[in-house]
Formats: C-alpha cells, structure tokens, sequence
C-alpha cells in the first residue's frame, strides 16, 4: 500500500517555491534529509506530481547501494536517459558535440577514460540539464539515496552544484541521515553543498502526534481510538513507515510486523559486532537508557 500525503505543509511550500524560482532562472539544489520511513520518498513523490501538472519536467533518478562496487555514474545515467525520452534532439545534439558523454548512452560507444573526457562528460551533463529547463517549465531533477551514491557520482552532484546560474533547474537530493556514520563518505560532501548560496538543507522530521493522528486516519479510513493512537505514536515515535506497518498489523498486536522486524534486523546486522552488543545490552534496560549504566555494561 502507497502511504497517504498529510501534513508537511512547510516543505511543500520550500520545494514549490525553490521549483518557481528555478521556472524563472534561478537555479537551485535541495539537500532533502531524514531518516529512513520518515517520508523523504513520500515528499519526493507528492511534489513530483504537483509540479508535473504545472507543466513542469520531472526526472526521478536513484542510487543503488552496492557495497564497496557501486556502477559509475548510475544515477546519471538514469537521468540521461529520462531526458533523452523527453527531448531526444537536445540530448543528441548535445552528445555529439561532447562524445564523453556517450558512455552514459545505452548502445553507443564510450568514450575513453581521462582528466579530459571526465571533465568533458561532467559540463556536458550539466549543459542537457540546463537545456531541458524552459522559462515557465522548469526541469526538477530528483537523486534519491544519494547516501549510497558511488565516488563518481557524488563528484557530479558537487560539479553540478557548482555550476548552478541561470538554468531552469531545480535538483532535489535525498538522503538518510541515520545512516551517515561519521566516516560515511557522503557526510563531507553534505557539509561542503550546504555552504553553496544556492542550496538548501531540507530536514523532514517524523510527524508531530497530531499529524500522526491524521496519517491513521488516512491509512485506516477511520478514526483510531486514543488507547491505540498512543500506542502507534509510542512505538513508532512519528515514523510514518513504521506507523503505517504497526497500524496495517493491528494496533493491539504486541509484536512488530514480520516485514518491520526484517527492516530492523538488517539495519542491526549492518553494525559493527561492538556496536551490535551495545545495543542488545540497551535492549535488555529498557527504553532509555543511562550512560554510566552503558559504560559499566562493556567495562569502560
């Protein structure tokens, strides 16, 4: 089930106004920010739709996490290709005047590697973004999970930031916050966009209680009684994802659904075996726990 649009009336209004000021040429970026089930995709999609019926052109691109191989430019070449849907000459003529960029061109020949070439493939990327963009009919270019974007993508991103001007070009970029470690290699380039003039850091924070009200009320179709509504919002502590699986369980259920225990389990699985022990002594003491008690539990 697709979970329903409430609330997020202030981000709405960002995203829209940024979408406008890129119909006039002004370019801009959005670094989109939140933890997982927050509502990032959700946002992504509602805006999408809003600024498609304005007469707006959508490309929706995303990174794949594939450990440390990771496909080049994968997320470019996504969006590449959606352009190439849209505006087949533009892209063309582009391309052949930038042969680099044919390595992101499903069937042609590419281009050999090289300072060079790079370079070439990355201002043309940036000359079809900018070409596509009309005055009234802005491009808005979104990249999901660029938190698992690979090196050369993430380079990208930093030279199309750097080159935002006049283009009708909005660029959103989301991202997990809870999965940025302090060496994750997405966390430096974070903090360098979000000193550019041109980008805005979008934080999306989980649904307030009330909000999480009116989300249950979307999902069930029906009011849910108080007893239960504090439940969800106790257990979920405004997780729309993790709301709408405990909701779809049964608010009475005293077990996480099977596919939020899966989400979970991964995500533990994922820490480091020091860490993972940390937690199952957490676990154990209940729901908040005290530093010292941590400390004295793994001898420190």
């Amino acid at each position: 089930m697709n979970a329903p649009f409430v609330a997020r009336a202030d981000e709405v209004a960002l995203l829209d106004e940024t979408l406008d000021r890129a119909g006039s040429g002004m370019a801009g970026a959005v670094l989109l920010a939140a933890d997982a089930g927050v509502g990032k995709t959700r946002l992504v999609q509602h805006v999408a739709a809003q600024a498609t019926a304005a007469g707006a052109h959508v490309v929706v691109t995303h990174c794949v996490d594939l450990g440390d191989v990771g496909l080049p430019y994968l997320p470019f070449a996504e969006t590449l290709a959606q352009l190439h849907a849209l505006a087949p000459g533009v892209v063309d003529e582009i391309v052949a005047a930038r042969p680099a960029l044919a390595r992101l061109m499903p069937g042609q020949p590419a281009a050999a590697d090289g300072s060079a070439n790079r370079l070439q493939l990355f201002e043309g990327l940036v000359e079809v973004l900018g070409a596509v963009g009309t005055a009234g009919h802005p491009l808005l270019l979104v990249v999901e999970d660029v938190h698992w974007a690979d090196s050369s993508s993430r380079d990208v991103l930093r030279f199309l930031v750097s080159r935002l001007r006049d283009q009708h070009l909005l660029l959103v970029a989301s991202y997990r916050t809870d999965d940025l470690h302090r060496r994750h290699p997405w966390r430096p380039v974070a903090a360098e966009l979000a000193r550019h003039p041109r980008v805005q850091r979008l934080d999306l924070r989980p649904f307030t209680p009330d909000e999480l009200r009116e989300f249950t009320v979307a999902v069930t179709g029906a009011s849910v009684p108080e007893q239960s509504l504090r439940r969800v919002v106790d257990r979920s502590e405004g997780n729309a994802y993790f709301a709408q699986e405990l909701l779809e369980a049964g608010t009475d259920a005293d077990e996480l659904p099977w596919s939020l225990a899966e989400v979970l389990r991964a995500r533990l699985e994922g820490l480091d075996p020091e860490v993972q022990q940390l937690v199952r002594v957490a676990s154990v003491a209940g729901r908040r726990v005290d530093e010292r008690l941590l400390r004295a539990a793994v001898g420190d």
